[in-house]
């Protein structure tokens, strides 16, 4: 399947592996799973709260700044 977008190839791995692995992280020295159905919840919870929260037009470009996490997966 050919997608245009590499955040139409998420959203479509959400909608057809909700309850599969997405993520695997370490927390407090045990192995945590995030679904893909949790990371899309998270995806969409982000982008509400920028779009709400902030003045940033339409199709414009941010920056993401931070240490490698689990977070920075997800605004990614």
């Amino acid at each position: 399947m050919q997608h245009s977008t590499i955040g139409k190839m998420v959203l479509d791995r959400v909608s057809n592996s909700a309850s599969s692995p997405a993520i695997r992280y370490k927390r407090d020295g045990a192995w945590t799973d995030l679904s893909w159905r949790q990371l899309g919840e998270r995806m969409e919870r982000i982008a509400a709260g920028l779009l709400t929260a902030t003045d940033i037009p339409d199709r414009a470009a941010v920056a993401i700044l931070g240490n490698t996490s689990t977070d920075w997966i997800v605004c990614d």
